[in-house]
């Protein structure tokens, strides 16, 4: 007689009794196991192709070198707002350590907390306030050093051409294949003259061309000439208006070290000529300066001179390092032809005088308000916004380029002159 069959029993994977009885796995779970084969499986593939992987990386590196100056001003936008991650971690934080008591109370104060932020926030975009802007502009102007003149300052080298006056007949002179940049009240030597750089317009020119030409006008000339007696032969490898490597703002970038990288960027390029009487590129810097409220400050320049020749290490090495002189600000007076120029960047004068609108307290410029407010009075329809670069004999200073706002009051009835201000 044949025994009762016996039945084999199913294999069971090692962990089903622990996931049928609730508990978890001690190995992990299914997220677990899916990260390890996934790192096993990209281990593998390195391991069987290295040469592969480094010349890869290499690749990857290399790039990331090269394109740095083009994410660049996407980091800038993250330092000037490094305050919304701070905040966002903050909420998270706090909402982390109110939810997990899981109590009426807690719940109730983290319900109540959240509805006043929403309120506020609710507030600040119907007044079309930024609170954070709003303590930025009041706590730079209580750091910024004020002087008040007891005396008027005597103007010299007047400036007679409006800018969009320049920049129309200069347009009109040059071919159409070229374009002239904004025009700059510089100091050429003893005279002081408005300097235009003329560059490529198309496409193509403009990633492997020059500047070629710069126009160079005496500023307190009341009829300006465009003719070939205005007109200086230069060249310059990289342009204002020049695409990728061959870009100015671009070219300063490269040249940045880590600390650099993370606090400054270029911001105006102008042309002056140095102590030997050359012409030379000078782009201006701006330092992002504090981390709660940052704000910008005079960075110093840096000098790109013509090359002297076309070597092709050279211009490897800019593709990489970018090519300049940086000049701190403590060194800028050092330098005779940057002495009293204009290199101070136009954001940061602006920035400085926006913060004017505190001179009468914390509240002048609070929404509703508005006693003491002054602000900026520019025209859409013209290019020359504020400010206006002048020549100041100041007393007890040396005479030098400053940069000059004329502050209105903030009520728009109320128009006239209100505060005078030179950086």
């Amino acid at each position: 007689m044949s025994g009762p069959s016996e039945e084999k029993p199913e294999l069971e994977s090692p962990g089903d009794d622990l996931h049928q009885s609730g508990e978890q796995d001690p190995e992990g779970g299914r997220l677990y196991w899916a990260v390890r084969h996934s790192f096993d499986a990209v281990k593998n593939l390195i391991g069987r192709h290295k040469v592969l992987f480094v010349l890869l990386s290499l690749t990857l590196v290399a790039g990331a070198v090269i394109s740095r100056a083009l994410w660049h001003p996407l980091l800038m936008v993250v330092r000037r707002h490094s305050y919304l991650p701070l905040a966002l971690l903050l909420l998270v934080l706090l909402s982390w350590l109110m939810l997990r008591r899981r109590n009426k109370k807690a719940v109730i104060a983290y319900a109540v907390f959240m509805a006043l932020a929403a309120a506020v926030v609710g507030a600040c975009i119907y007044l079309q306030v930024n609170p954070h802007q709003y303590l930025a502009y009041y706590i730079r102007y209580q750091t910024l050093e004020k002087k008040e003149l007891r005396e008027l300052p005597i103007t010299g080298h007047e400036r007679v051409q409006p800018l969009n006056s320049l920049l129309t007949l200069a347009r009109q002179s040059t071919d159409e294949t070229e374009q002239v940049m904004r025009p700059n009240f510089v100091r050429v030597g003893e005279e002081y003259r408005f300097v235009l750089s003329v560059e490529p317009d198309k496409f193509f020119p403009r990633l492997v061309g020059d500047v070629r030409e710069l126009i160079n006008i005496p500023g307190s000339t009341p009829s300006p000439s465009f003719s070939q007696d205005s007109r200086e032969t230069v060249r310059f490898e990289t342009g204002e208006n020049l695409f990728l490597g061959k870009n100015s703002l671009t070219n300063a970038v490269k040249t940045f070290g880590p600390w650099k990288f993370l606090n400054y960027e270029p911001a105006d390029v102008r042309y002056v000529k140095d102590a030997k009487g050359q012409w030379v590129q000078l782009v201006s810097l701006i330092r992002w300066k504090g981390i709660l409220f940052p704000r910008p400050e005079f960075g110093g320049v840096v000098l790109i001179r013509q090359p002297k020749d076309s070597e092709v290490l050279r211009k490897v090495r800019r593709l990489f390092l970018g090519e300049g002189e940086w000049v701190r600000p403590a060194e800028v007076a050092k330098h005779p032809f940057l002495s009293g120029q204009n290199t101070l960047t136009y954001e940061v004068s602006r920035y400085n005088a926006q913060s004017f609108r505190f001179q009468n307290g914390l509240l002048a410029p609070a929404p509703g308000y508005h006693v003491g407010d002054i602000r900026i009075p520019d025209l859409k329809e013209d290019i020359n916004d504020q400010p206006f670069t002048a020549h100041f004999n100041i007393p007890g200073q040396k005479a030098k380029l400053y940069h000059y706002f004329a502050l209105e009051p903030y009520v728009a009835d109320k128009q006239g002159l209100n505060t005078s201000l030179a950086f």
